[in-house]
């Protein structure tokens, strides 16, 4: 659902270069200016907790891949 004009420009690619602004402030974090101030911290909070979720993914990730490598290799001595 669209919910302001500043949205839909986010579902639009943009072909312009990267601004150093851009880069402090991407457009896919700024806050549609008709929140209420109860939702844009609702929003801060879902972003920050998303941002933990995939901090987590990537770990756990990282975690399976060292745990199959042992694995392999726990395979390799016992097949010998």
């Amino acid at each position: 659902m669209i919910r302001s004009s500043n949205q839909l420009r986010l579902e639009i690619p943009e072909t312009r270069l990267k601004t150093r602004a851009d880069v402090f402030f991407p457009s896919y974090l700024s806050v549609p200016e008709d929140l209420s101030l109860e939702e844009r911290d609702e929003l801060s909070n879902i972003r920050r907790r998303k941002r933990e979720l995939l901090d987590d993914i990537e770990r756990l990730k990282f975690e399976i891949a060292e745990v199959m490598t042992e694995i392999e290799q726990l395979t390799c001595v016992g097949e010998r």
